[in-house]
């Protein structure tokens, strides 16, 4: 064993690191039951609102649980676009086309496609079937609620107020 420490010191360092792996282990653990009720949140969430739906619920602890979906802007794919403009046209028209929609390093600049569009030198459909929806992203969530959240909870106009009318 290669060591920089006093020997006297190896084994109480070895000790340290035996607790460190412990732990580690016991983290993993515990993360993955943290997954499988954040997994079971989600099926629950699901069931109430559906699929790629926020959801938000105010517990009795004053802790509010929720999914919130993030949805991006639609991705345009470029190769498909390229594609379909040499498909749908003859080859000289196309190269112009593909040369004035995009710039130098023939990356499709949305202003001037915009223009060919406008200028019907290209078909909406050609540009619309190249398209690319984004799956939206749910993030899960935990946090005190907010006096805002408590004021709505009072009231009973409050997200969750519909799930817990489900259960009774």
């Amino acid at each position: 064993m290669i060591s920089q420490v006093t020997p006297t010191r190896d084994t109480e360092l070895n000790l340290c690191e035996n607790q460190l792996s412990e732990i580690l282990d016991m983290i993993a653990h515990y993360q993955g039951e943290h997954d499988e009720v954040w997994k079971h949140i989600f099926a629950i969430f699901v069931e109430q609102v559906g699929p790629d739906e926020t959801a938000r619920f105010i517990c009795s602890d004053g802790f509010v649980l929720s999914r919130e979906v993030h949805r991006s802007s639609p991705k345009l794919d470029e190769e498909k676009l390229k594609k379909a403009i040499f498909e749908f046209l003859p080859k000289a028209k196309a190269q112009r086309l593909w040369n004035d929609i995009t710039v130098i390093e023939r990356k499709v600049d949305q202003a001037k496609l915009a223009k060919a569009v406008e200028n019907e030198r290209i078909a909406v459909s050609v540009v619309e079937s190249s398209v690319q929806e984004v799956k939206p992203i749910p993030h899960r969530v935990r946090r005190r609620a907010t006096k805002q959240d408590q004021e709505l909870m009072e009231v009973g106009v409050y997200p969750g107020a519909a799930m817990e009318e489900a259960k009774v």
